[in-house]
């Protein structure tokens, strides 16, 4: 399964019930959000841990990222 997961940490803290395919709105959202944040830091100066070699490795730059 390489829908994705989402958890409800409030109420669920061990991760038992992916609510992924409950509310894949919420989890395509979340994943808008991480994709566009990591394309803001690939796209930034360099810092810590998060140089743009970091995000090329996780497929950012080129094209070849993917979440699942």
């Amino acid at each position: 399964d390489t829908t994705g997961e989402l958890y409800d940490l409030e109420n669920d803290i061990s991760e038992t019930k992916n609510l992924a395919k409950e509310q894949p709105e919420i989890l395509k959202m979340m994943q808008d959000k991480w994709a566009a944040w990591c394309m803001e830091m690939y796209n930034s100066e360099d810092r810590g841990p998060f140089s743009k070699e970091y995000f090329e490795l996780l497929g950012f730059g080129d094209g070849g990222y993917r979440l699942d």
